[in-house]
């Protein structure tokens, strides 16, 4: 199987993990395969039948690390002997919300004959989680982080059909997944014809588990201390529009404090453990075609925006960081604990003539030797830490490309 991802302005997304995922026409998982994009944004996988698998339909998803839904797509598995009967199955809704009950219809017909009558049949729910982007506002982060993961367990129910070869199935949708973001819904459903072969077909639907989705993009993902920050909010309905609505908006400052553990060996290591801060929260209006919020950020450190529904509820949120010398403490930034230097950069790819501000995170203060390499080295630097972080701005040189810090 090959996969393309491409974002919202059709470039790329390169080296990122992604998670392949494997269905059965029942609904069971077949197999799972762990995989990175390349350059291109591209990846393969294969997956083999064995001789004795189940026929039906058969469906392969592709996750992203955090289990958002990217894409799917459905292959048909079959032998020499056809099917028996046809099953159609059909919900009451295409969409839908927390607390409503999927009436799923089944009918099952023989091939020209009779109804399928009092035929055994199962039909599987669950909720996975879909990605949610609007055109009115590209760009935008709108992937919900939910405080647990999602309340619902695949629900079953079994039966047989009626003399018309009729069923129904019923599933209520937990009034616990709102504000959990936008949520795809299945029901695999399987009929068994009287040999006890499996007719299997899958129905999708979404369902919106909050009125307006809430998203957040930044110009910049790197401040200077007492510049202004400016992040764009805006609010849409369940169709991608713009639509005028109230948030609640925190940002965060972390607190990194590295303390002294025992694992279950006996042995000490250093952990590195983070602190919130709130620096800002407030209710704030959006207008239907955004709104902007200015922030100026004091110290220097890692910061986190956060927009949601409501107040400590499930929320959106992006990262960037500040920087000022003579601003940082020790507890500014993420220290690496194997005694290794890390290096964070303000984008992950420059042109030629832009500038390249990279943050240092150092276990210990000192001097730091920088080199810019392709096949020799190009330029080099010697800089200071504050307290255990530095900063260096570096003018991107055609004679980078490429380049290699």
């Amino acid at each position: 199987m090959n996969t393309i991802v491409r974002n919202d302005k059709w470039m790329p997304v390169a080296n990122v993990p992604v998670k392949l995922k494997m269905t059965l026409p029942n609904g069971h998982e077949f197999k799972t395969l762990r995989k990175s994009l390349n350059s291109q944004g591209a990846v393969t996988a294969d997956f083999l039948l064995p001789q004795a698998a189940v026929t039906g339909n058969y469906n392969i998803d592709i996750f992203s690390a955090n289990d958002v839904l990217i894409g799917s797509r459905t292959i048909q598995v079959e032998e020499f002997m056809p099917d028996r009967i046809d099953v159609k199955v059909k919900t009451n809704k295409n969409d839908y919300q927390p607390a409503d009950t999927i009436v799923a219809a089944i009918a099952a017909t023989n091939f020209f004959g009779p109804p399928a009558a009092m035929r055994k049949y199962e039909a599987e729910f669950n909720l996975i989680r879909k990605s949610f982007s609007s055109k009115e506002f590209s760009g935008y982060n709108f992937t919900v982080k939910t405080i647990n993961e999602l309340p619902v367990d695949k629900k079953i129910e079994q039966g047989q059909t009626n003399e018309k070869g009729e069923a129904i199935a019923k599933f209520l949708i937990p009034d616990s997944c709102k504000n959990s973001g936008l949520l795809q819904g299945r029901i695999y459903t399987t009929v068994f014809d009287e040999t006890g072969r499996p007719v299997n077909r899958l129905n999708t639907f979404d369902v919106n588990t909050q009125r307006n989705y809430f998203g957040i993009k930044l110009n910049d993902y790197y401040a200077n201390i007492g510049s202004n920050m400016s992040i764009n909010l805006a609010a849409c309905n369940s169709k991608g529009s713009g639509a005028a609505a109230t948030a609640y908006v925190e940002i965060i400052n972390y607190d990194w404090y590295n303390v002294v553990e025992k694992s279950d060996n006996g042995q000490y290591r250093y952990v590195s453990q983070k602190r919130e801060v709130t620096m800002l929260s407030r209710e704030v209006s959006i207008a239907a075609g955004g709104s902007n919020l200015n922030f100026i950020p004091a110290n220097s450190g890692e910061y986190e925006v956060r927009i949601s529904a409501v107040r400590g509820g499930n929320y959106v949120a992006s990262n960037f960081w500040a920087y000022g010398y003579g601003y940082t403490s020790n507890t500014s930034f993420n220290i690496n604990t194997e005694g290794q230097v890390t290096i964070q950069a303000d984008k992950d790819t420059f042109a030629p003539g832009e500038k390249a501000n990279l943050l240092f995170k150092t276990p210990f203060a000192g001097k730091l030797l920088v080199t810019v390499e392709s096949n020799r080295i190009l330029k080099h630097y010697y800089i200071n830490t504050d307290k255990r972080s530095a900063m260096l701005t570096i003018p991107v040189d055609e004679n980078f490309c490429p380049m290699y810090m």
